[in-house]
């Protein structure tokens, strides 16, 4: 428990894709080992809300980084035709995968009411994307009519 709060400490002053994420892996580890030592649904559900937290500022993080387009074409220098290339971070110079970015970025741009629900493990974020889909749908629906 000890781990966790200091993981939830660090998570206020953690201003790095690199230190939310590490304050996220903590959090995942403890959730495991709290599941592992049955210590109770009360610890397992803060390491949850934890790591869910941290991932939603690392959605935050990640939405204000410039998106890496990779290969821009090519230029020419001196009698020799080289390849361009954005230099921007990649996801992988991140540590991150494209799912856990996905899953970040989609909580970051959640309402803080319902991105706590789901830390909260009140809903979940496929839920809440079903309703969203769903609402979606019955405006265009209604807007056609």
């Amino acid at each position: 428990m000890q781990r966790l709060l200091e993981a939830e400490k660090a998570l206020g002053y953690a201003v790095g894709i690199d230190q939310v994420q590490l304050v996220m892996n903590v959090a995942a580890a403890q959730e495991v080992f709290a599941k592992r030592q049955k210590l109770g649904e009360d610890v397992i559900g803060f390491a949850f809300t934890i790591k869910s937290r941290a991932l939603a500022r690392l959605g935050e993080l990640l939405a204000q980084m410039p998106k890496n387009v990779g290969a821009h074409g090519s230029k020419v220098t001196g009698s020799k035709q080289e390849p361009v290339r954005d230099t921007t971070l990649t996801l992988k110079d991140l540590g991150l995968d494209k799912k856990t970015s996905s899953v970040a970025q989609q909580l970051a741009a959640l309402p803080a009411q319902t991105r706590e629900a789901i830390a909260q493990r009140e809903t979940t974020l496929a839920k809440v994307r079903r309703e969203q889909k769903a609402e979606e749908l019955r405006t265009a629906v209604m807007r056609s009519a």
